[in-house]
């Protein structure tokens, strides 16, 4: 989620990974313009082609997809 949490705090007791390079790229039928969310292995994020897609965070593997009834341009939140 956005912030981390619904008071949007930003904080984690999650290590941060310093990463300076690429490791994957995932290509949508349209803009992304939010945040992704990643919980336990998986990235969550929502697209302007009216998807959501669940991904593999170590590959860009797609693990799901799903169709919503329109585009998306809010951040996804996972619980």
């Amino acid at each position: 989620m956005f912030g981390h949490d619904p008071p949007r705090t930003g904080q984690t007791e999650s290590p941060v990974v310093d990463v300076s390079q690429l490791l994957w790229k995932f290509k949508t039928g349209d803009t992304v313009t939010s945040s992704p969310a990643v919980v336990n292995g998986v990235l969550y994020m929502g697209s302007w082609d009216s998807y959501v897609y669940a991904l593999d965070a170590k590959n860009g593997n797609v693990i799901l997809t799903y169709k919503a009834g329109d585009g998306i341009a809010a951040s996804t939140s996972v619980h």
